[in-house]
């Protein structure tokens, strides 16, 4: 059956169109597309997580604080923080504080900082973090022992256990050069 013709009502532009449907479905075909791909685009070009570390410095007390600051990945990358190597000191790790930001992470996502020789200094005191809560740790360095550890090599942070997109939160690593 051969198509019927007839021209658009488009007063400047007098192209034929067919009657049947076929211009329509041709543009709800190419317009879906168009719609899938960007959605492909905008996952593949998904944000991967930051942390940013600053240093204080409270010479009167003999105390630095590192503070660790991060942003969950987005998209593909969602929930993803990247391990971060820390800045490298010398001194006695006396306390940790975390802090969920304003898009809370998971419920009870972790922290480890890791020494060189793969050591977590925390003793595991920052596993099971809150979402809603500040909260405190110190060091645990044996069962049941709380108390500063010496630190004299690289840390590692490391978060896991966060699924939440664009999750903020602070750490604050709290060192004293004497014991």
């Amino acid at each position: 059956m051969p198509h019927v013709r007839a021209y658009c009502d488009t007063p400047l532009l007098h192209a034929p169109c067919y009657f049947g449907g076929i211009m329509k479905r041709k543009l709800i075909f190419a317009a879906t597309l168009c719609a899938l791909l960007f959605a492909l685009c905008v996952n593949s070009f998904a944000a991967v997580g930051t942390v940013t570390t600053s240093w204080t410095h409270h010479p009167q007390h003999e105390v630095s604080i590192i503070t660790v600051s991060w942003i969950a990945g987005t998209g593909a990358e969602v929930g993803t923080v990247p391990a971060t190597a820390l800045p490298t000191f010398q001194g006695w790790v006396f306390q940790f504080i975390t802090d969920p930001g304003a898009t809370a992470p998971t419920t009870l996502y972790d922290i480890t900082l890791p020494d060189a020789d793969g050591l977590d200094v925390s003793g595991a005191t920052l596993m099971n973090r809150s979402a809603t809560v500040t909260e405190r740790a110190m060091p645990l360095v044996a069962t049941s022992t709380y108390k500063a550890w010496w630190v004299d090599t690289a840390l590692t942070f490391t978060l896991t256990n966060n699924s939440v997109s664009a999750a903020t939160g602070t750490l604050k690593i709290y060192i004293r050069r004497r014991e």
